[in-house]
């Protein structure tokens, strides 16, 4: 291919209405085609770039951040340049040099991306109404016991697939006929005393798929009597009802005009407000989207009209309902209701926005008589299922004292105005039961200590962050939290620790009507881990960046603490084993799960893949946990393998969970021209060690809808692939209340380069059989699986298998000498294990060296991510227009003077080569030279 541009997306941000508007009239759209110095100048912001929560900045997404090395599989000695609106890369050769030929030049293009982070209200006044104490806040960003209260019923549920952010997870709701789980939580857990007369609660709903009965997703119960309530339910149709009254013999006493439209993500706001007297009515208020939907009063001396006060709120699986029923719920906020002296006044910063609970993870920390590694606090998703891997004391007030990786959040993709409450603890069983204590710190300031009973259970015991007093978010950076073991010898065993922040801004339509992109509706799942990197954006309102494809190959020695892996790009298929250590199943990972599985089965083991992260320059890491024999054991050599592919061109992680009942569904990928040949589908189980089989896989082997589990087992109702889309059927859509993650290949991508083989043959029982590839590369396999269709356990070969060795997918450290027996150029070579009469077998291969079976990183040249990305529009004014108030109008736009009421006037200067513009920013002004594509020099008066 010829030279390419590739874009190096950064975000411009203002929280000043009128500096955003004259922004926007600068560039006459929210796109900005210039580098971030010219931005800094043009708009005023302060360079180098300050940290925190500031008035207007810019930030970058690794690893394109100026100052920092391009990299290409390594060091290219090619810096970044943060001074020039586009630079030259140089075409990088691929790995091994012999196969791939030198790659075409990159002009990799700055693009900016405006955005408004509000800290004031329409028309550009300060707030003036607190924002209120919060009661609560859940992300639903762990498992089972959710980090901030106890979840009632199934323990499993959670996962990527329900949130409205590709780094976050929430709670999808899916079919079943009985009550199947929801959380339960008090107003008073950490405001002890609180009886509220008022409340106000946020959370967020999609429903996906409509039922054949009545589904109750919230519940307000009242202190007194505790069986009555006010509900939230959907009809079959989708529209909402508000029920009163006895739990199981409510009335309606309202019907909202609006049906919620499939695959939406709404903003619920629910006020409720409990009579003070006799004669008085309750009152229940629901706002849509932050518009009023039902406002509605109650005198029927039940549930809301109950003399008495708010206790607590449920949500989830509130009623007995039938097989169909889809619905994600995410980010539940409960607080006071906004006011000024007492008084109700909603036009606090956070009503008139969004909320979002995002996990924070640990960074660094000190550990004081606890054996462990401090990283192991990064358990958070299914802690129970911690195989040997923990934190342990004995010691009368030993402490873990963790420092979180929070920024303030200006890197998260969004218009994230800031931090407003914290919800930090830990988990993890103590025997006998006792009291010790956990504290936050905030902003460099004294810990405040919460006290907490530690029981002989994973329940997540923590401390909630609500500060008073704030009309616009404050930073909290550097922000800490603690854990102090009780003044006795009790054995206490922590598996995980979280920060759980709720920041207010906008991350979606349902947030902000103005917001120019929907950001909550387009996750790109596939980079679901990455959270910071620039191909996480979950919109397409991004110029298309590079996408570097990465095989590799490698070794680690473990340690029984923890053990950290660099890798040259974000990976989405991981595969590791031990070289020794006895029949192990070895850990399988794929980039959209919520972490890896062992062997061939369902349960989520946390510290298998502790972390799958990119630091903030941009590199790439895997962080392993503990003791266990299958990816850390001290001394034990492990090998792995990694693909490396953000940009999607050969590889597609995902994740999809449907109602069982369905018996089929159509899972639409990012990339409508993404066509899969071969898939692996995982399902994850957070609650239990151990279970069945469900990693299966489709290749070209498989005709029609038939797949395999990796044992063999063939699915006969596995799916099948199109552009763009993945079809799972009855055998795919299992345990539906648990999430499930794919994985997809293709062989080719877009410019003809090849890193993958996928193929299948006949078994013809020869001792020795050599199976040729179907495409021509001239490189050997780096990793090699194949899958027999007979009941038989799959095999595999990695470069440590020395000899005529492989090994059975469910006993990684056992070699055996007659399946996978070696190997050549597009070539494996099988023995009789794998080549039984008649029995067909599928064939899928990573590509390496063009040497042997090597370790290594291996790579094509660059190209571009595939997907719908689009660039943001900057179309800066062609010719200015004289407006009545002696302003300029630029295309129609929001004029940039008369944004901040400048008189457009312009004064001829005698042999003045330069144009002086007051920028409409601060009052300040800058000359530039002639012509500027950014000024159109138009002289008024004189």
């Amino acid at each position: 291919m010829a030279q390419y541009t590739a874009y190096m997306n950064y975000v411009i941000y203002f929280t000043d209405l009128a500096e955003y508007n004259a922004a926007k009239a600068l560039s006459g759209n929210i796109g900005y085609g210039h580098c971030p110095r010219t931005a800094a100048t043009e708009f005023g912001i302060t360079w180098p770039l300050l940290g925190g929560l500031q008035d207007k900045g810019m930030y970058f997404y690794p690893p394109f951040v100026g100052g920092l090395e391009f990299l290409h599989g390594g060091s290219t000695g090619i810096i970044i340049d943060d001074t020039v609106d586009s630079q030259l890369v140089p075409g990088q050769a691929g790995v091994p040099i012999g196969i791939w030929p030198k790659g075409p030049d990159m002009l990799a293009v700055w693009w900016g991306f405006i955005i408004y982070q509000a800290n004031e209200v329409v028309g550009g006044v300060p707030p003036t109404v607190e924002i209120p104490q919060r009661r609560w806040i859940t992300g639903f960003e762990t498992s089972g016991y959710y980090e901030e209260g106890m979840f009632n019923g199934n323990r499993q549920m959670g996962g990527r697939v329900a949130s409205r952010t590709g780094e976050g997870m929430g709670i999808p709701i899916r079919g079943g006929n009985v009550v199947s789980g929801y959380q339960d939580r008090y107003v008073d857990t950490y405001r002890v005393g609180l009886a509220p007369k008022t409340s106000w609660e946020r959370f967020y709903v999609r429903v996906n798929n409509l039922g054949t009965n009545e589904y109750t997703v919230w519940r307000g119960v009242p202190w007194n009597p505790a069986n009555e309530g006010t509900e939230i339910r959907f009809d079959t149709n989708g529209t909402i009802l508000i029920y009163n009254g006895i739990v199981g013999f409510m009335a309606l006493i309202a019907t909202s005009a609006l049906t919620v439209t499939l695959g939406k993500w709404y903003l619920f706001d629910i006020l409720l407000t409990y009579p003070t007297l006799a004669g008085d009515a309750g009152r229940f208020r629901l706002y849509v989207n932050h518009a009023l939907n039902i406002n509605v009063t109650n005198n029927g001396g039940t549930g809301i009209d109950n003399i008495s006060h708010h206790e607590h709120s449920q949500l989830g699986q509130l009623s007995l309902q039938e097989t169909l029923w889809s619905i994600d719920l995410d980010d539940w906020i409960c607080a006071d209701v906004p006011n000024i002296a007492g008084v109700e006044n909603l036009n606090s910063l956070d009503w008139l926005y969004g909320s979002h609970v995002r996990a924070q993870y640990t960074s660094s920390g000190t550990l004081t008589n606890y054996t462990g590694a401090i990283e192991m606090m990064n358990q958070s998703i299914s802690p129970m299922n911690a195989d040997q891997s923990k934190l342990v004391s004995a010691t009368a007030l030993a402490t873990i004292e963790v420092i979180t990786d929070e920024i303030d959040e200006y890197g998260m993709p969004a218009a994230v105005i800031g931090p407003v409450a914290v919800w930090a603890g830990f988990n993890g069983p103590q025997a006998p039961a006792a009291f010790g204590r956990v504290g936050y710190s905030i902003a460099g300031g004294a810990y405040v200590y919460a006290t907490t009973d530690f029981a002989n259970d994973w329940v997540w015991q923590g401390i909630l962050y609500t500060p008073t007093g704030l009309t616009i978010p404050t930073s909290i950076v550097p922000l800490k939290y603690i854990l102090e073991h009780p003044n006795g010898v009790e054995t206490q065993n922590i598996y995980a620790g979280i920060t759980a922040i709720e920041y207010i801004g906008a991350w979606g339509v349902e947030d902000d009507p103005l917001l120019p992109m929907d950001l909550s509706s387009i996750v790109r799942f596939h980079n679901a881990r990455y959270y910071n990197s620039i191909w996480t954006l979950p919109y397409t309102f991004a110029g298309v960046p590079d996408g570097p494809v990465y095989a590799v190959g490698g070794t680690y020695i473990g340690n029984n603490t923890a053990t950290t892996v660099n890798l040259p790009g974000p990976a989405h298929f991981i595969w590791i084993r031990g070289l020794s250590g006895g029949a192990n199943p070895g850990i399988k990972g794929f980039g959209a799960g919520m972490g890896a599985c062992g062997g061939m089965t369902q349960e989520v083991i946390p510290n298998y893949l502790t972390r799958l992260w990119m630091d903030n320059t941009g590199q790439a890491k895997f962080t392993v946990t503990g003791v266990s024999g299958e990816c850390n054991a001290n001394g034990v050599v492990y090998q792995y393998i990694a693909f490396c592919d953000p940009g999607t061109r050969f590889n597609y992680s995902g994740v999809f969970n449907y109602p069982d009942a369905l018996g089929s569904a159509v899972q639409s990928l990012f990339d409508p021209n993404f066509l899969p040949e071969a898939g692996f589908i995982q399902m994850e189980n957070l609650s239990t060690i151990g279970g069945t089989t469900t990693l299966s896989y489709k290749g070209p082997g498989f005709a029609g809808n038939t797949g395999t589990l990796v044992n063999g087992v063939g699915q006969a109702n596995w799916g099948s692939f199109a552009s763009g889309a993945l079809t799972v059927l009855a055998d795919s859509v299992i345990l539906a209340r648990n999430q499930s993650n794919y994985n997809l290949w293709r062989t080719t991508d877009p410019y003809g380069y090849v890193a993958v083989q996928v193929t299948s043959y006949i078994g013809n029982a020869l001792a020795f059989r050599a199976i040729n590839l179907p495409i021509t590369t001239g490189r050997w396999p780096l990793f090699a699986l194949v899958l027999p269709h007979n009941s038989v356990n799959a095999y595999f070969r990695d470069p440590s298998h020395a000899g005529n060795n492989s090994s059975n997918i469910n006993s990684v450290a056992t070699n055996v000498a007659n399946a996978i027996v070696g190997g050549g150029p597009d070539q494996i070579q099988v023995g009789v294990t794998l080549n039984a009469n008649l029995i067909e077998y599928d064939v899928f291969v990573i590509l390496g060296n063009s040497t042997g079976w090597n370790n290594g990183t291996f790579y094509p040249p660059s190209g571009l991510s595939t997907g719908p990305w689009i660039l943001p529009p900057y179309n800066p004014p062609n010719q200015p227009i004289i407006t009545g108030d002696g302003g300029m109008d630029f295309n129609g736009d929001v004029p940039l003077l008369a944004v901040e009421d400048l008189s457009g006037i312009y004064t001829l200067v005698p042999n003045k080569r330069n144009d002086t513009f007051y920028t409409g920013i601060a009052a300040t002004t800058v000359d530039v030279k002639i012509p500027n594509p950014l000024y159109k020099t138009g002289y008024i008066g004189g």
